[in-house]
């Protein structure tokens, strides 16, 4: 999210006058920079912090040993589970580095992120997986995005919208 932006749309009170700010991945990171008006905002993630399942726990309290007090962020988690895909691709074929055998070995793989259920779409190699609709809220003083709606194991439309030609 632009910091610019989210200050512009406070500063000029479109909010109060019900007019909603929605944008793609806020990041925990930046919402203190924008301050008390981000809260209510909206925002459409594949990942944020408050999610409530077994895996994002885990990740998170390893993350806080680490890094204290400072957030992940879809980034974070993005990289976490890329990297979890090619120990499972290195497992799956032995430690051949082998693409073809590499990619098959990922195709239909499914696994439980900190974002929530995750698998690899067979046919496409995209990721399957949920997004989730959030608003920011202020808990024991932190600006947080807090999930309201999940819309489960979205397939990336792109493909089928876009055939290939041949």
């Amino acid at each position: 999210m632009s910091i610019g932006m989210a200050r512009g749309f406070a500063e000029r009170g479109w909010g109060k006058e019900g007019i909603g700010y929605i944008g793609g991945g806020n990041n925990e990171r930046d919402l203190p920079a924008i301050g008390d008006a981000v809260i209510g905002d909206a925002s459409v993630s594949d990942y944020v912090p408050a999610l409530d399942n077994p895996t994002n726990k885990a990740f998170r309290a390893a993350f806080a040993k680490k890094y204290g007090a400072d957030l992940p962020t879809f980034a974070t988690v993005a990289a976490y589970d890329g990297v979890g895909l090619i120990f499972h691709m290195l497992k799956a074929t032995g430690g051949e580095r082998d693409g073809d055998k590499m990619m098959a070995a990922v195709k239909g793989y499914a696994w439980q992120s900190p974002r929530g259920p995750a698998r690899i779409d067979p046919k496409t190699r995209e990721t399957i997986q949920n997004i989730y609709i959030s608003k920011v809220a202020k808990i024991d003083g932190q600006l947080l995005q807090m999930p309201v709606a999940t819309y489960p194991d979205l397939v990336d439309p792109w493909h089928d919208l876009h055939p290939p030609t041949q």
